[in-house]
């Protein structure tokens, strides 16, 4: 009997296509006064983003990644988030910190600038869309003139990822690229920790 049902599932066809990703939620870190957003953008020969390791070394806790000559340096850029005036938040880029091939400056704007959204759009998300395994994630910025647009917006992106992602003059959403990364934190004490 055992033969016979492996020998069944051995004849069951199999596709090639993969599934439609599937986005579980939500997930998604509303952007708080007080609170600040560090994001990570690698410097690299090619102008992207997505860096490419060519070796990996374990020694007991320890990974070390090569990266070879692709890899010049990175660009921190902290976005602090305030309390807008009338409603929501205000997100402004207030330091950049540039480390290329160990010398590190303060440029005055970014090289990759992000949460770029217009001035009327006063709540923000950081919108993580987890896609057909945990490992394979992406981030949106999302932001709205209201609550209400805000979470049409988020609902929409959800379910339709791929389409959903566009701006007007209620909202704004803008795909974070792969390899950048982002960081919403807030202060506790003396100390920046994450917020989420």
């Amino acid at each position: 009997m055992l033969t016979l049902l492996l020998f069944a599932g051995g004849c069951v066809k199999r596709r090639s296509a993969l599934p439609p990703p599937v986005v579980r939620g939500p997930a998604y870190v509303e952007l708080q006064p007080e609170w600040r957003v560090q994001v990570i953008t690698p410097l690299l020969k090619s102008g992207g983003f997505l860096l490419k390791t060519t070796e990996q070394q374990e020694s007991g806790n320890t990974i070390t990644l090569r990266a070879g000559d692709e890899f010049l340096g990175y660009e921190t850029a902290i976005y602090s988030v305030s309390k807008h005036p009338k409603e929501g938040v205000r997100v402004v880029l207030t330091e950049v910190a540039m480390n290329r091939d160990g010398q590190l400056t303060h440029p005055a704007k970014s090289f990759a600038p992000r949460l770029r959204m217009p001035k009327r759009m006063r709540h923000v998300r950081l919108l993580y869309s987890l896609k057909v395994s945990d490992a394979d994630h992406g981030m949106a910025v999302l932001a709205a003139r209201n609550l209400a647009a805000l979470g049409e917006l988020t609902t929409n992106v959800q379910a339709r990822p791929e389409t959903e992602c566009r701006n007007s003059r209620e909202s704004y959403c803008e795909w974070v690229p792969a390899g950048i990364a982002m960081r919403v934190e807030k202060r506790i004490g003396a100390d920046w920790k994450p917020a989420n």
